[in-house]
């Protein structure tokens, strides 16, 4: 008889955790049919892409980070379906820069445009490795651009909220540039894909850490974009341990390239400063499979500017451009420049049609 009462206690609290946990988890990462989602930009990249297998390609080699060493990371996520509070979509990583303000870049609100979006609709977590799960989350109080009109700032978004950060994101006093590199070594940190950080976001894994070096560790025919033969090669041609070098650039022209500002910090691995931000993929029109990622120089003025959010502040840019490198496996350098070719080919309708109004997130910021 006791066995019996303990077996139904046992099997009453299981049931009641199972559904505690089903009221808390958000919907996509407790229900089958949402599980795989991830923001791709279009369906039929997104059937494609779902398979966890292909993700797991994409994401191999790299380091999943500890928040305990960036406490001034966040994620920053949106309601995905409106009628169903629990179904949250991560959107980009942002860095405290005050005690209630975020800094992140205009890829959150990629594809968002005339959705009818509002800063309550936006997700703020501290604290946590994850962008669904633990540490602190508040709502967005206020969204928008940087009051200054100059063309870097502009590509940046400021966020409030009522979370509280202690510990605030440092940059360097000056841009740094290539007197200062001696085999320098950074970390780009942040959830989402090394190359869009929008994309290739696991509901199990942690924000990634993707090393870079002033040091080329590769010869000439091992960059990424001189080793691989020829057009008609396919990812399954390529041995799945084949690794090759990626090209970085610190130092950029923000309206010289296609693509948009992430909020994804450059880190310099002697100090913890923020020394740039990754934009977007730019294309090597003279190679077949030429990308490289860059990243916009930020300083301690940058920070500064954006924090007085005047209309005249001017972004200075460095005076010299910084090559850097990153290792990384073949299969996955081919497979992100394939999907890039999708990408030109067809390009979001979002893109040509988008109207500014009300509803656009794209609003300057003013503080609360």
């Amino acid at each position: 008889m006791i066995l019996l009462i303990f077996t139904i206690l046992v099997v009453s609290t299981g049931a009641i955790m199972a559904l505690l946990v089903n009221l808390v988890l958000p919907k996509q990462f407790n229900d089958e049919r949402f599980y795989r989602e991830m923001p791709f930009h279009t369906p039929e990249e997104a059937r494609y892409f779902r398979r966890v297998s292909y993700l797991d390609e994409l994401n191999r080699g790299r380091m999943e980070g500890r928040i305990e060493n960036y406490p001034w990371l966040v994620s920053i996520s949106v309601l995905k379906h409106k009628e169903e509070p629990r179904s949250m979509e991560f959107r980009c990583t942002g860095i405290a820069i005050d005690l209630h303000l975020v800094l992140t870049g205009e890829s959150c609100f990629d594809g968002l445009v005339n959705r009818k979006y509002v800063a309550s609709d936006f997700r703020i977590r501290q604290g946590s490795n994850y962008f669904f799960k633990k540490g602190k989350t508040r709502l967005a109080n206020t969204m928008g651009k940087p009051h200054s009109e100059d063309a870097v700032y502009s590509h940046m978004y400021l966020l409030s909220t009522d979370l509280q950060f202690l510990d605030k994101a440092h940059f360097p006093d000056k841009k740094f540039e290539e007197e200062n590199a001696t085999q320098a070594k950074f970390v780009a940190v942040g959830w989402g894909g090394a190359l869009v950080a929008t994309r290739d976001v696991s509901a199990k894994s942690r924000f990634f850490i993707d090393e870079w070096s002033t040091k080329n560790m590769c010869s000439e025919e091992q960059n990424c974009h001189n080793s691989i033969k020829h057009e008609n090669m396919r990812p399954q041609d390529i041995d799945e341990d084949e690794t090759c070098c990626q090209l970085g650039i610190l130092n950029f022209d923000v309206n010289a390239t296609r693509g948009s500002l992430t909020g994804k910090p450059l880190v310099n691995v002697a100090d913890g400063k923020i020394v740039g931000f990754q934009y977007d993929v730019k294309v090597d029109p003279a190679s077949n499979f030429g990308y490289s990622t860059i990243f916009v120089p930020m300083s301690e003025e940058d920070r500064n500017n954006i924090l007085t959010n005047k209309n005249d502040s001017k972004y200075q840019p460095s005076s010299k451009s910084l090559s850097l490198y990153r290792r990384t496996f073949k299969r996955a350098y081919l497979r992100n420049w394939l999907r890039h070719t999708v990408e030109v080919a067809q390009p979001r309708a979002c893109n040509s049609t988008t109207k500014q109004n009300e509803e656009d997130p794209t609003q300057v910021f003013e503080k609360p």
